[in-house]
């Protein structure tokens, strides 16, 4: 790869994550809503995400990586070509809770991102015809 490709590739990593940590909102248990961390692994996983097609990740309840990879797909389903983006887990109940994250961070957005959006019951819509 080219050195301009690869930097156009950083940018657009370094674009995602601080797009999140600027809009994104989560839903801590002790907490309540909060900023996205900015925690240098989720980072790293944002530009994982960004550079791979099939992503494997072996995580831990702490790791935040549920919480990235649904913030991480309501940022492209905003900022990238309409696409069709399918939540997988591993029953009906988890994909669920993948859903309701979601609503949480799209709940907490500015309204110019959320006027975007239009939230089902079991999908979310966005004005470029991206679906989630």
């Amino acid at each position: 790869m080219s050195k301009t490709g690869k930097k156009s590739r950083d940018v657009q990593q370094h674009i995602a994550f601080d797009w999140l940590a600027e809009n994104i909102r989560t839903l801590d248990a002790t907490r309540g809503i909060i900023p996205f961390p900015q925690y240098p692994f989720l980072r790293e996983l944002i530009s994982a995400l960004e550079e791979n097609r099939i992503l494997i990740v072996a995580k831990s309840r702490q790791m935040l990586a549920t919480w990235t990879i649904c913030a991480y797909t309501v940022y492209r389903l905003l900022h990238h070509k309409p696409g069709i983006y399918l939540l997988l887990s591993k029953g009906g109940r988890d994909t669920t809770e993948l859903l309701k994250r979601m609503r949480v961070m799209i709940s907490n957005l500015d309204e110019e991102y959320r006027e975007r959006l239009t939230v089902k019951a079991s999908e979310i819509i966005c004005d470029n015809g991206g679906r989630i």
